[in-house]
């Protein structure tokens, strides 16, 4: 199980924090821990890289991930990608 939230906190009506995200982050985190830490030796210089470009530390998967969302929100509502990023 993984939490999908899709609100942002302020002015939603449904309760922002899931009851559950706790424990299911706790246990995802214990049960991929070894996947996790892979992908993340092996994009060790990836991430290094990207964070150069964009000048915002991305340390992980997950901060790459959350990089990800924001540029692709980008693209689709035509603000400007950091210089040092294309379209491709």
């Amino acid at each position: 199980m993984f939490p999908v939230h899709t609100l942002i906190p302020q002015g939603s009506i449904i309760p922002f924090t899931c009851p559950n995200l706790d424990k299911m982050t706790s246990s995802n985190l214990r049960k991929y821990a070894n996947f996790v830490y892979d992908i993340d030796t092996t994009f060790k210089q990836l991430y290094a890289d990207v964070s150069a470009m964009i000048n915002e530390p991305i340390r992980n998967m997950h901060d790459l991930m959350a990089f990800e969302d924001v540029m692709t929100s980008d693209i689709f509502q035509g603000r400007p990608l950091p210089p040092a990023l294309t379209d491709e």
